[in-house]
């Protein structure tokens, strides 16, 4: 396996909305939420400043439930949830790997990890810490 990151785009069913970013994807999360749990998507988490948009951005309806801290995005014309602002990382947007074009799920078997979103409050930190991100990090930025 290469640690090369690669350029990828990603859109939702209709193509008016489409994302690009460059990430080398080497664990995918399927979080239980609630919400996720009805959708059994799976998340990818990237910086803001490393996504760019490249059509649509204007078309995204936002969702939010329960604490209304995170955003969750679809497209407004074919309804697909693509993208998303994660409540444990507010400065990160997550992406729906199943509306990544040209990415192989079976790439990754094995490094699909679970995010005990039921119990969001206990997880949440260990979630960032497998992320790479430290509580000094995430305090800083007022998470």
């Amino acid at each position: 396996m290469t640690n090369v990151p690669k350029l990828y785009t990603a859109r939702c069913h209709c193509e008016r909305v489409k994302i690009q970013f460059e990430a080398h994807i080497d664990k995918v999360w399927n979080c239980n939420c609630s919400y996720c749990r009805v959708r059994d998507g799976h998340w990818i988490y990237l910086p803001m400043p490393g996504v760019t948009f490249l059509k649509g951005k204007a078309l995204l309806k936002e969702y939010s439930f329960n604490t209304h801290s995170s955003r969750n995005l679809f497209c407004r014309i074919c309804s697909i949830h693509m993208i998303c602002v994660p409540r444990v990382f507010p400065e990160k947007y997550s992406v729906r790997v199943e509306c990544i074009s040209d990415f192989d799920m079976n790439s990754i078997q094995g490094r699909i990890h679970t995010f005990d979103g039921l119990n969001w409050e206990d997880n949440a930190e260990a979630l960032r810490e497998i992320e790479g991100n430290s509580k000094l990090i995430a305090q800083a930025e007022g998470v």
